[in-house]
């Protein structure tokens, strides 16, 4: 893939994040609107549809029958994790590089490299996602 072809996969993947984020930030613009405040016990309160707290349901639990409406942007935000971890693994396997081959030092460091890559091949193929089951 020659550099054009790369910056116009990386333009249209951009533009399908910023689409998604336009998504969400239409829906909070809408409840901005289309709320009503109330008082209640001396506190302030807004009334928002019920329709707008299932799409927020949406955007944030990602609900098991529910389809992800955010899929490129949790690819992006797992994808910079992993670049995170990636870089973890490459420093480990410079530190590695201090020890002697085999010693107990060379092996502690060579498996953080070991784990840290197979780590980041988890977050890239969404495998591991964490306690809030999104890349969030």
């Amino acid at each position: 893939m020659d550099l054009h072809e790369r910056i116009a996969e990386l333009e249209s993947k951009l533009d399908a994040m910023s689409h998604e984020c336009g998504m969400m930030l239409g829906l909070l613009n809408d409840i901005r609107h289309y709320h009503e405040e109330c008082t209640h016990d001396d506190q302030m309160h807004a009334l928002i549809p019920l329709e707008y707290v299932s799409a927020i349901n949406g955007f944030v639990e990602r609900d098991v029958d529910g389809e992800n409406p955010c899929p490129l942007t949790d690819a992006f935000l797992l994808s910079v994790r992993a670049e995170g971890v990636d870089l973890l693994a490459s420093e480990a396997g410079q530190m590695a590089q201090v020890f002697k081959q085999g010693s107990a030092d060379w092996k502690r460091w060579k498996s953080i490299v070991f784990f840290a890559v197979h780590f980041a091949a988890q977050l890239r193929n969404g495998e591991h996602v964490g306690e809030e089951g999104n890349g969030r």
